[in-house]
């Protein structure tokens, strides 16, 4: 993966999306990111190269490279964590024919939500908008979908 512009300027950053990620990180040379694949544009269009994949081939170059940490798991359960809590939180959104991304073998959280008492889930409070089994959970009934499609 290569990311651009300013955010580049923090190793610190770019070495968290590598290891959130698990894919290497290139940093291109280029500082001027827009401006640069612009004019590579203009190239192709005025044949001094043949594509734009021969144009990043032949001037792209990489000023660092930061490899995913050996240690990075801690990012996944966060995540897990994070991907959870939207779920609960938006029932609603989560299409009833959109396959879950992940299942979860962990146990779920201590908590009126582990018993089914969260608003908008079997056994939740009446009366509050999305109250009772969401649609898309109700078929899935003790796994946890992912609200990303």
């Amino acid at each position: 993966m290569r990311v651009l512009g300013g955010e580049t300027r923090s190793p610190l950053w770019t070495q968290i999306k590598a290891d959130v990620t698990g894919c290497a990180v290139e940093v291109p040379h280029a500082p001027e990111a827009s401006a640069f694949g612009a004019a590579l544009l203009a190239g192709v269009g005025a044949g001094v190269y043949s594509d734009i994949a021969d144009a990043v081939r032949r001037t792209v170059r990489v000023r660092a490279r930061y490899e995913p940490s050996a240690d990075a798991g801690h990012y996944q359960y966060l995540f897990d964590c994070y991907d959870r809590l939207v779920c609960r939180l938006y029932p609603a959104y989560v299409a009833e024919d959109d396959a879950p991304a992940r299942t979860y073998d962990r146990a779920r959280p201590a908590g009126p939500a582990a018993a089914g008492g969260a608003p908008g889930e079997a056994g939740g409070a009446k009366g509050e908008r999305g109250a009772g089994p969401a649609p898309a959970l109700a078929a899935d009934a003790g796994k946890e979908r992912s609200w990303r499609r």
